[in-house]
């Protein structure tokens, strides 16, 4: 078992392929959980957002919370109550200054009703981590060394 691990490309796919069981454990909590990390810098709030299987990377301010950092989690259904013909649009509400939506992918930035508080959004699916992460490891790991012959250089 112990040759198993010789190298660095068996270590490494056994770091991507944990990497990759987090991120798909995230993925199934962000199902039924929500969960926000805040950094307040000069205003400014930089949000982490897990829920919905995406990852929100969030921009919005100007900020008058003066905690540095914060965590805020929750039921899923209390964030997004959606009602039937309810907008699933993630850009519903805000006066969009830009946008680009492509598949799963999405992002932009505008400014809520009353032009107070700006919005910078990025929203990355799971599965779009997951994949990679997943084939980079069974590549590494799968990989067979080459066999060095016994011939010596004269």
């Amino acid at each position: 078992m112990r040759e198993f691990f010789k190298g660095w490309r068996r270590k490494l796919g056994c770091v991507t392929l944990l990497m990759a069981c987090m991120v798909v454990a995230a993925w199934l909590r962000s199902g039924i959980r929500y969960d926000f990390f805040d950094l307040n810098i000069a205003g400014m709030t930089y949000r982490l957002g897990l829920h919905g299987g995406n990852l929100r990377f969030i921009k919005q301010g100007p900020s008058a919370s003066k905690q540095l950092v914060s965590w805020n989690t929750g039921e899923l259904q209390e964030l997004l109550p959606y009602q039937p013909g309810q907008s699933r649009d993630p850009w519903d509400g805000i006066a969009v200054d830009w946008r680009w939506d492509w598949n799963e992918f999405h992002a932009g930035a505008g400014q809520y009703p009353g032009g107070r508080l700006s919005h910078t959004c990025f929203i990355i699916p799971y599965w779009s981590l997951t994949v990679p992460l997943t084939l980079l490891s069974a590549s590494l790991l799968l990989w067979k060394p080459r066999k060095r012959t016994g011939q010596g250089h004269a």
